[in-house]
């Protein structure tokens, strides 16, 4: 995506306290991923998926109708995003295990049951931000749950990546108590609802907009799937 956008990037990594730096390239990619998987199955997902999916989107064209298959292009490379920027942790493990990683890389459809995506646009032309957060905390049960969120943005789409890590992720439904964004996230993983038409009647308008819309899981609602 650096051809979009040669200037700056801002990163922010919250755990246990949020770091920011700057960047004129994407150049996590080369800190956290070998030579090769960036240049072969890695590069395929951007080139082939990616780019062709979200090149529209990015670039603010409106009136586009978003089938299940964009969706799906988009979902891979979001799921890559989040894995990566996972990685540049380096005060705690990786969120999502070997199994999980070397299971995606084999097959790109194998994403865990557990992740939910959504898309958000930005009424700014951004050249790109993203914001990785960790919340822990403890279900009725007294189960330990941790969350895991990545939201990235780059031009006029934001994507958002939360995946629930608990033996009983797979029962249950989650959502975040602030409901300022209810409006304007779209849910596109694991399915994109019918009818979908870029871009959403509402957007996100500042940098603040997209930090508080990072910050939306702090509180969830959470209870099993019916």
């Amino acid at each position: 995506m650096d051809k979009f956008f040669p200037f700056k990037k801002r990163f922010i990594h919250s755990y246990p306290v949020s770091r920011v730096h700057k960047s004129a390239t994407l150049d996590w990619k080369a800190k956290v991923v070998c030579a090769n998987c960036n240049n072969t199955w890695m590069s395929k997902i951007e080139s082939k998926y990616a780019e062709p999916a979200m090149t529209p989107l990015i670039l603010g064209h409106t009136g586009i109708p978003i089938a299940q298959s964009q969706a799906d292009a988009i979902g891979r490379f979001a799921f890559k995003t989040a894995v990566v920027l996972d990685h540049l942790s380096r005060v705690r493990q990786p969120f999502f295990p070997r199994s999980i990683r070397h299971g995606f890389k084999n097959h790109p459809h194998a994403i865990p049951a557990s992740v939910r995506m959504w898309l958000a646009g930005f009424a700014r032309f951004e050249g790109g931000n993203s914001k990785t957060v960790y919340h822990e905390g403890e279900l009725p049960t007294g189960q330990v749950v941790e969350f895991y969120v990545c939201t990235y943005s780059v031009g006029h789409l934001s994507f958002q990546v939360v995946s629930m890590k608990s033996p009983f992720a797979p029962h249950m439904v989650f959502r975040p108590r602030d409901e300022r964004f209810e409006f304007l996230a779209v849910p596109f993983w694991p399915w994109i609802p019918s009818g979908v038409v870029w871009p959403p009647a509402r957007v996100l308008e500042t940098a603040a907009d997209f930090d508080a819309f990072a910050d939306r899981w702090r509180n969830l609602f959470i209870r099993p799937v019916e």
